[in-house]
Parts: structure tokens; C-alpha cells; sequence
């Protein structure tokens, strides 16, 4: 494969500025009041939420019960200019007496300054003050329960209510353990498209939850008491469209809360918190389940705008770990942040020292991570105190510069070059902090950060943090006594919590598209000549706003098809066709015209390779190693056969002759020995006395030393050898007559068999005698009369016997 790369980049910002603070405001009054959300519309107007006990002061104008004497909770949505003078304020809430539970947890601004407010109130809810024109309230049994219910609101650029609703869940029944907190709804989080549709994120309590006309259960409630989370889509009135529901939120730390962002394409991102559940022991996200490493685990799940589910990830350490807060750019990627109590994984991603592992240092450190739409890690940063660290919302500008806050404890520690001491020497409470972070890079480098604060409370805190798109970054939280913001003294002293708003200029960060080209060069197999030929296609694949387009050269050529087979079947035999292990019969494999393919063979035990046979392609033999060139659809086939069996046996049956086979002394014939294919078989015969060694003889195989009687043999074929031995002996025949009155004399012929010189000696009845030759037959002329016999014989080899 070959591939050609071309890089294209587009610059979007080269600003860099020094970063200030501006000015720092405070908000409330003498009960506990808190900041949570902030945003910014297109011109530049700054809008804030969170909620205020028995009545707080915004600007000029005040905001409190009908009952003066009560603390209950009302949320507050306010609205400034860039200078931060109040514009309007307006609550909501029951507003009256001691009663309720009324706060907004989440918010979102839209480009014309429409907001939209999450969060959770008891009884009943009024939007703007209780009595006054133009205010609403949620109606409809249904939109009310008995606890905290699920809130939604719209009100306009100009602070007038457009609508509220109500919902959740009811039916919590089921021997639940006392406080019944776990009976509570809670609207977490809310963004909106450009097309005006509206994404809900948050909690129900119970065994089921009512959308109007949309219900969703919670099988597990009677067995754990854990709510679950839900996510829906509203049309711009506030309608539902649709909802569905994930397991996981974890319920007794206050750890309830989701945040949500969507793309610009309206693909949904949601993280939080989450626990094993349920029989399985798992958290449930439509069709994926996620296992938490620890007690709970931070996750983070994408869907469509029309509530199908795309992925989800997990990520965490081995103790309790969530994520707080979530961002997604103009390329789509996503950034999360949260806090982590142990090193965790963040799976190929650039996190600590070249690693994907997050390292850690003590009790709770804040993480943010960048992931890409896909759901691959990207790089994953740290932050930390001596103390118990948190994030909360975050936000990202058109720059990829990401802004995020929280709480921490004495110096703070971002990165090796950027520690950042509290605004008061030597507190170590906890203070309220701000952190710019460049999400362009490949690594997510620590840009700036500040602290606020005051030295007495252990919870002063940044709730949210947000950019305006003039260069400025805005932060809300909450703070106690004499509290040092960057010079600026806040004073709340004699009061519990009161609200800040913080307007910083930020470092304007440089932001480029790389687009990658690359061309692929590769192979296609066809079987049909007409189909052969160069083709090409396009693609891309995103990644954020980086684009990689790859062109693809296609190479269609002729492939042959291969059936392999064995002739005997049954047996461990197998064959191996460029090293690729075939151990069925019959198998087909396919390779490119032309391909060199090279066999072997791993043969079954008491088998041997008799010979590979191929149809159309010609086989090679080379050294023993067999390939071919698959230029045609063919059969190969290897036969085996069984290893051979040799019969041995002599000639001469109860003689005192044996075989020596390869050493061993054989003397009971016949003999069957089975061989490898080709084996060296030495033989050497031990002859009686009486006999002499005649030859061998093979009905198949071929001896190597000819006719020696000390022979061998490669066994290749099933055979029955034979060891032909003959009788030594010498034999005397005579029966000649002497006459008296002639002179010749008689003959007595000798017969010998072995091999000369022949050594012998015969008697007349009365002499003896001893004489020795290599002629045979021997005659003897004698005058001598008598009964003649042979005494003694023996042949060059020792070897005879008379007779």
C-alpha cells in the first residue's frame, strides 16, 4: 500500500493578549445565595442564574419572599452589560413564607439573549414576581409532585416569562430509607440548536417519570432506591418530542448532576457520574453497558438529534471519580472535566509523561479531557492542590480555547510553569478559581489561571465559567467574609454566601485546520477477466475540523481459485500454502494470477508424503520443497500412504541362522517390522555352520552393496526379504573296480560347496590322508582297494561338513 500525503491549513486567530482582571461584582443578601450559571449573548450582555434564601439584592433592584421572615430557596435570572450594571431581575419559585425548594441548576443563552433555566422546585413555581403582570406559573397536576420536580423555563432578552413547565416522577414508594431526597427531580442542564429545539438533561426519582405524554421507568428503584437520569428534546414551546433514560447516578454524595452540549450538527454529549447496578452489575446506556472501575466512574455518551444512541465511554480510577462539567468546539470535539481520586486510563490518549495514564497525587485532583466526536481520547490534563480539588461547568470559544472553574485549596499547581498561589498569603481554605486551557493543540496546555477568595471559608467556589467573543471570560460563583478577587475586596462579612460575577480579558489563542490528502494504492481480486482494470474512489474521515481525504486507486486483478485435498482422509495430515495452515478437506483458497505458492506438508504419524499432484498448474520440485504458479483454477492433492512393512525370513527354515537388522539379532522367521518412508535398513546375516551364505533377495526394494552378504536398503515399499543360504559340504562318490591284471587306477571323484581353497582329508579303511584345493570337483587316482570316506572338510570360511 502506498500513500501520498498533502497538508492544507487554515489559521483562524493570531491574537495574543495579556490577561486582566476587569472588575468583580457582588450579588445577594443575608442568607446563603449562590451563582451557578452564566452565559453571553451575541452582543455582548452577560446573563446569570443560581438561587437566593429570603431576598437578595441585584443592582437597584431586590428580589425576596411575600414572607419576609421565610428562607426558603428561589432561584434568580439576571441580566448585565458589559459593565456590569444590572439590567433586570427577575425570581421564581413559590416566593412565599418558609416553603420549598426552588433553585435553578442549569442555563442556557441563546445568540438573540433568549434563556432558558433548569433546576427543581417544590409546591407550586411562579416565573417573576408572585402577583405582578405578566408573571406564569407551572400548571397541570401532572407537571407537580410531592418533592423536587424537573423545572424548564424560557424567559426573553428583556426578562419577561415565555413559558415553564414542570415534570418527573411520583411513585416512589417502596420502603425507600428516610430523608426522602431520594424521592427528588432534578432538571440538570439545557442547550439549544440553532433550529430552536431544546435538550433536557437531568434526574427522576421512583419507579417511573411523566414527560406529558412520554413515560419512562426504573426497573431497579424497589431494589437500590437510585434514580436514574433521562434525556429528552423539546420543540420551542416546550413540548416533548421525545426522552429516554441511563443508569448510573449516583444518589447519596449529591452527585446527581449531568451537564449537556450538542454539536452543530445537534449530535448530544452528556456526562455526570455514574455505579454498577442491577443484576449485572452495570450501568446501563441504551444499547452499551459500562462497568465502573471504582465505587463510581466518570461517563460521557453521544446521541442524534432524534435520540438514537451512538456510543458511550467510561473512565475512572478504582475509587470515586465523576465528571462536572462539558464542552463541544466548532470541529465538534468534546472536552469534559471532573475530579479523580487515583491514576486512571485514558485509553491511547496523550495524558501523563507520554503515557495514557493520568497520574495523581492526593485526595481529589481535577482532569480535563478532549475526545473527539468518534469517541477516541485525545490528551487528558490535570490539576491540582494540596486539598480537595473540583471542577465544575466549563465552556469553549470559537478558538478552541477552553475555560473551565472550581474550588481548591492553597496553591494550585496546573503545570510545571503555571502555579498559582491564593490571593491571600498563606490561606489554605478553599478558594475560587479560573483556568484557561488551549484546546488546539495535540497536547491541551495550561494557558493562565487565577484564584479569589477569602482566608476563613472552606467553600468559596466558581460554579461556571464563559467566553463573550470580544476577548473577555466571565465567572459566577459564590464567596464568604472579605474575599480578595485579583486586587478587588469583595465584602460579605456578617452574611452567610454571596454571589460573584468576574470579568476577565483573556488570551485569544491561535486555531488552524489541517486537511490531509492521501492516496492509497491497492489490490482487488476478480474472477472474470472483463472485471480487471485500475478503479477509483473517494473518501474522508473527521476528525474534529481536521479532515483526512483519501483517494483510492483499486487494482482489480484475476484471481484463481485453489481446492486443496488429501487422498486418504481422516488422519492429522495438513497442508501449508505460503505458511496459511490448511487442516480441512476440501478447502479453497484464492490468490492473484500469477502468485507464487509454496507447499509443505505436516504428515500424520505412521504416514509418508508419497507425491503432490496438481491438474492444470505445474508443480516444482525444489530440493524437496514443492511450489507452483497459480496461473489456473486447479486441485491439488497430497497423497500419503502408510509407512511400509518388511517381511523377513530365510530360505533354509531351522538352520542356526539369524539376521542382524540395523543391530538387532532376528532368529524367528518370519519377521514383520513397519519403517519411515525411505528409511536405511543394515542387514547382516548370521550363518550355520553347515550353510553358507547364497544371497538376498527383495520383491520391491533395491540393496545398495549388490549382492554382499552384509547389505542395506532404503524402505520404500511393503516388502518381503529373504535370506537365501546354502548347505556346505564335501561329498566322495567312487565305485570303480580294480583289476589285477591291468594297470590303471581307480577314480574317486570329491564334490565341494563353499568357497575354495578347500581343505580335506579321507581315509581307505587303513591310511589317511590330508590334502587341500580349490578345484571342484577333485579326483583321486589310487591302486589302493578299500572303503573309502571323507575324515574332515572345511571351506575358505571355516565352514563344512562331510558326507
Amino acid at each position: 500500500m502506498k500513500k501520498v500525503f498533502l497538508f492544507i491549513c487554515i489559521l483562524f486567530s493570531l491574537v495574543s493578549l495579556g490577561q486582566t482582571t476587569d472588575w468583580v461584582k457582588s450579588f445577594g443578601g443575608v442568607e446563603s445565595d449562590k451563582g451557578i450559571s452564566i452565559g453571553v449573548d451575541s452582543l455582548g450582555y452577560v446573563y446569570c442564574s443560581g438561587w437566593y434564601n429570603t431576598e437578595a439584592t441585584f443592582g437597584n433592584i431586590t428580589l425576596k419572599n411575600n414572607n419576609s421572615g421565610g428562607t426558603n430557596k428561589e432561584n434568580f435570572i439576571f441580566k448585565m452589560d458589559s459593565l456590569g450594571n444590572v439590567l433586570w431581575a427577575i425570581p421564581g419559585g413559590n416566593q412565599s413564607g418558609g416553603c420549598c425548594d426552588d433553585r435553578a441548576l442549569g442555563m442556557h443563552v441563546t445568540p438573540g439573549g433568549d434563556v432558558f433555566i433548569t433546576g427543581t422546585f417544590w409546591s407550586s413555581y411562579y416565573l417573576g414576581v408572585r402577583g405582578d403582570p405578566g408573571t406564569i406559573n407551572v400548571t397541570g397536576n401532572n407537571q407537580i409532585n410531592a418533592h423536587d420536580n424537573s423545572l424548564l423555563a424560557k424567559i426573553d432578552t428583556d426578562g419577561n416569562p415565555v413559558w415553564v413547565i414542570g415534570f418527573g416522577g411520583d411513585n416512589t414508594g417502596g420502603g425507600c430509607p428516610y430523608p426522602i431526597y431520594d424521592a427528588d427531580d432534578h432538571s440538570y442542564d439545557v442547550t439549544v440548536d440553532k433550529d430552536g429545539f431544546i435538550y433536557v438533561t437531568g434526574f427522576f426519582s421512583g419507579y417511573d417519570a411523566d414527560f406529558d405524554n412520554l413515560t419512562i421507568t426504573n426497573p431497579e428503584w424497589g431494589n437500590d432506591c437510585q434514580p436514574m437520569g433521562y434525556i429528552g428534546k423539546l420543540d420551542a414551546s416546550g413540548n416533548w418530542l421525545w426522552v429516554d433514560k441511563f443508569d448510573g447516578i449516583k444518589d447519596q454524595r449529591g452527585s446527581r448532576d449531568n451537564r449537556i452540549a450538542i454539536d452543530k450538527y445537534s449530535n448530544i454529549y452528556v456526562v455526570g457520574g455514574f455505579q454498577n447496578r442491577g443484576a449485572n452489575q452495570v450501568a446501563q446506556y441504551g444499547p452499551f453497558s459500562l462497568s465502573s472501575n471504582g465505587e463510581w466512574d466518570a461517563f460521557v455518551f453521544k446521541m442524534d438529534k432524534d435520540g438514537n444512541w451512538i456510543w458511550a465511554k467510561g473512565v475512572g480510577s478504582n475509587k470515586t471519580d465523576r465528571a462536572n462539567g462539558i464542552a463541544v468546539d466548532v470541529c465538534g470535539d468534546i472536552y469534559i472535566t471532573g475530579e479523580y481520586r487515583n491514576p486512571m486510563v485514558f485509553l491511547d490518549a496523550n495524558a501523563s509523561n507520554g503515557s495514557d495514564t493520568l497520574s495523581h497525587r492526593q485526595k481529589r485532583d481535577v482532569f480535563v479531557a478532549k475526545i473527539n466526536s468518534q469517541g477516541e481520547w485525545k490528551w487528558a490534563k490535570r490539576a491540582r492542590s494540596s486539598g480537595t480539588d473540583k471542577p465544575y461547568q466549563m465552556s469553549v470559544d470559537a478558538n478552541k480555547q477552553v475555560f473551565l472553574g472550581g474550588t481548591m485549596k492553597g496553591e494550585a499547581t496546573f503545570s510545571s510553569n503555571l502555579v498559582v498561589g491564593p490571593q491571600i498569603p498563606n490561606d489554605t481554605s478553599a478558594s475560587a478559581w479560573v483556568a484557561q486551557l488551549d484546546g488546539s493543540t495535540n497536547t491541551g496546555d495550561w494557558v493562565w489561571a487565577k484564584m479569589g477568595g477569602c482566608d476563613t471559608d472552606d467553600d468559596d467556589r466558581t460554579n461556571d465559567v464563559c467566553p463573550d467573543g470580544f476577548g473577555n471570560v466571565y465567572a459566577i460563583g459564590f464567596y464568604e467574609d472579605f474575599a480578595n478577587f485579583d486586587g478587588t475586596i469583595l465584602n460579605a462579612s456578617g452574611r452567610k454566601k454571596d454571589i460573584f460575577v468576574w470579568k476577565m480579558s483573556m488570551v485569544e489563542g491561535t486555531f488552524s485546520v489541517n486537511n490531509t490528502y492521501d492516496t492509497i494504492f491497492t489490490d482487488s481480486m476478480v474472477f472474470s477477466p472483463i472485471d480487471t482494470g485500475l478503479f477509483f474512489s473517494n473518501s474522508y474521515v473527521l476528525d474534529g475540523c481536521d479532515t483526512l481525504f483519501v483517494d483510492t486507486v483499486i487494482h482489480q486483478r484475476l484471481g484463481v481459485n485453489i481446492v486443496y485435498d488429501i487422498n486418504i482422509n481422516g488422519t492429522t495430515t495438513s497442508i501449508n500454502a505460503n505458511s496459511e495452515l490448511i487442516n480441512f478437506f476440501t478447502t479453497t483458497k484464492s490468490y492473484f494470477q500469477g502468485d507464487n505458492v509454496v507447499l509443505s506438508a505436516n504428515i500424520a504419524p505412521g504416514y509418508y508424503l508419497k507425491s503432490w499432484s496438481a491438474k492444470n498448474n505445474l508443480l516444482i520440485n525444489s530440493s524437496g520443497n514443492y511450489s507452483f504458479v497459480a496461473n489456473y483454477n486447479d486441485t491439488i492433492v497430497l497423497n500419503i500412504s502408510l509407512n511400509p512393512t518388511v517381511v523377513y525370513t530365510i530360505n533354509e527354515i531351522g538352520t542356526n541362522s539369524s539376521i542382524n537388522i540395523d543391530g538387532v539379532n532376528i532368529n524367528i522367521f518370519p519377521a514383520s517390522f513397519t519403517y519411515n518412508y525411505n528409511e536405511l535398513i543394515t542387514l547382516s546375516p548370521i550363518i550355520d555352520p553347515a550353510f553358507a551364505f547364497a544371497s538376498w533377495s527383495s520383491d520391491s526394494n533395491f540393496f545398495v552393496n549388490g549382492g554382499s552378504a552384509n547389505n542395506s536398503f532404503y524402505c520404500q515399499f511393503n516388502d518381503t526379504i529373504v535370506l537365501n543360504i546354502v548347505n556346505i559340504s564335501a561329498k566322495i562318490f567312487g565305485n570303480d573296480t580294480l583289476c589285477s591284471n591291468e594297470n590303471e587306477d581307480a577314480e574317486l571323484e570329491i564334490f565341494f560347496t563353499g568357497n575354495a581353497p578347500f581343505l580335506f582329508s579321507y581315509t581307505d579303511g587303513i591310511n589317511e590322508y590330508s590334502d587341500s584345493t580349490s578345484e571342484n570337483l577333485y579326483v583321486v587316482k589310487t591302486q589302493q582297494a578299500g572303503l573309502y570316506s571323507l575324515t574332515s572338510f572345511s571351506d575358505a570360511n571355516g565352514n563344512g561338513a562331510t558326507s
